[in-house]
């Protein structure tokens, strides 16, 4: 797959992407996490948003944040 990021990707795509398995995929979508939309009832990603998403994971994300307000 050659990464273009305005083309949109199913799970099983960025799944192969990332290097990690499409229920992983699945399971971030489901509970939020992961960004998506939905085309009907199948959620479809664009690849330059996981990339932000993976970046601001690697600073600390919505998790960490999380994590320092309940420490405060």
């Amino acid at each position: 797959m050659t990464a273009q990021p305005d083309r949109l990707l199913t799970a099983r795509e960025l799944a192969e992407f990332l290097n990690v398995t499409e229920r992983w995929i699945r399971l971030h979508t489901s509970n939020g996490n992961l960004p998506h939309f939905k085309l009907g009832r199948y959620p479809r990603y664009r690849l330059d948003r996981v990339l932000e998403w993976l970046e601001e994971q690697e600073r600390g994300g919505a998790i960490g944040q999380r994590e320092l307000r309940r420490v405060k």
